[in-house]
């Protein structure tokens, strides 16, 4: 929080932060918050593919 501070000049609040077990579920949660079931989504890697068999 101090180096977004100190470097961009931007004060992140510590109740906007929350624990993700990894990256996978993060965005997992991010897509499920950001969209409506019946949108759809891009995924530029298949890398990633997983999060797509998380959101069906």
């Amino acid at each position: 929080m101090e180096w977004e501070q100190k470097y961009h000049n931007y004060k992140v609040k510590q109740e906007w932060l929350r624990f993700a077990p990894g990256v996978v579920p993060a965005i997992n949660w991010f897509v499920q918050i950001m969209t409506r079931p019946q949108d759809g989504i891009l995924v530029q890697t298949l890398r990633f593919i997983i999060i797509l068999l998380w959101t069906l």
